[in-house]
């Protein structure tokens, strides 16, 4: 609770800090959403504030709009950390033509 009124997520996010997440801040970027979802997460909202801005980056990473590179440097960790999360979440860290992978284990 805020003053007189209540707080919302977006609240939550707005008031953790960079270092809370281990990620640099660069802009502010407030999304609405609600209270519902902190509930089928089963997070608080500081752990919530916490995971999405590296959850955004990933997803940004997988859809190929942002090299691991990057998006570690954004999550303030280093890109082999960044890869082995992204692994472990099931995100593709590498992108090998099928005709490579045959050929790499035909030759071995």
């Amino acid at each position: 609770m805020v003053g007189n009124r209540k707080e919302t997520l977006s609240d939550a996010l707005d008031h953790v800090g960079p270092k809370a997440y281990n990620c640099r801040r660069m802009s502010v970027l407030r999304i609405e959403l609600p209270e519902s979802l902190l509930l089928a997460c089963g997070q608080s909202r500081e752990e919530f504030a916490r995971e999405a801005p590296f959850l955004l980056l990933l997803k940004l990473f997988e859809l190929g709009r942002v090299s691991s590179g990057k998006a570690a440097e954004m999550c303030g960790i280093s890109r082999a950390e960044f890869l082995m999360r992204a692994g472990a979440m099931g995100v593709p860290v590498a992108d090998i033509d099928p005709e490579e992978v045959a050929g790499e284990f035909g030759n071995a």
